[in-house]
């Protein structure tokens, strides 16, 4: 029965996560639809080589130094905190690099190797969307990481709250926005990246007092 509980309660964060990113997922797209023609598009093609990268990081991360992780937080704090610390730093550093690379590239990205244009009819929204987004991928990537060393240390709560909070505050600027008329065309990306940004400084600070928890016991 205990481990039964612990199951349910583990992957109850991850649901509350997904009922409140679809219903986010609802809003976004109605208020997209209601800007302008091309918005919808223009917001989707802009995020989706960001994630991509993200999606690449995380899966090495999580092939390479999640089980070296999980080990050491039975075997030896002392190294555990320091691997947790080197992870964040590193992650942190490749997530800048590879930021500011697509940033500075961002026309040549989307004018030739992408080819978006052809695809959409806002490409302007799409290139500037696009650095939005590129700078909301440092947050999440330090969210993802984090949110992996907590799930090392079974900590699934606070693995999943930076994201419940990722979730609540985009839900909620897109309920209220889309009481709106008239609304400037980079405002759904903005939110994206607020909220990414409040949520990655909140799980540095939970990260940083678990660890000294750990060091001091």
């Amino acid at each position: 029965f205990y481990e039964i509980r612990k199951i349910i309660l583990s992957t109850l964060p991850i649901l509350i996560i997904h009922l409140i990113s679809e219903f986010s997922k609802v809003y976004e797209k109605s208020t997209a639809n209601s800007i302008g023609e091309g918005v919808v598009s223009a917001y989707y093609y802009s995020n989706k080589l960001n994630i991509s990268l993200i999606g690449i990081l995380i899966t090495v991360f999580s092939y390479k130094v999640l089980p070296t992780l999980s080990k050491l937080f039975k075997t030896n704090k002392v190294k555990f905190i320091t691997l947790s610390k080197k992870t964040i730093f590193f992650s942190i550093l490749i997530v800048l690099f590879f930021t500011f690379f697509l940033v500075l590239t961002s026309d040549l990205l989307i004018d030739n190797t992408l080819n978006y244009s052809k695809k959409i009819k806002n490409i302007d929204l799409l290139k500037n969307s696009f650095i939005i987004y590129s700078f909301g991928a440092i947050s999440y990537l330090i969210i993802q990481i984090i949110s992996m060393i907590f799930i090392s240390s079974n900590k699934f709560w606070l693995a999943y709250l930076p994201l419940l909070i990722v979730s609540f505050l985009k839900f909620s600027s897109l309920f209220y926005i889309n009481k709106i008329d008239t609304l400037n065309p980079h405002t759904i990306p903005l939110i994206h990246l607020i909220s990414f940004s409040i949520a990655g400084v909140f799980s540095l600070f939970l990260m940083s007092n678990f660890l000294k928890k750990i060091e001091i016991s």
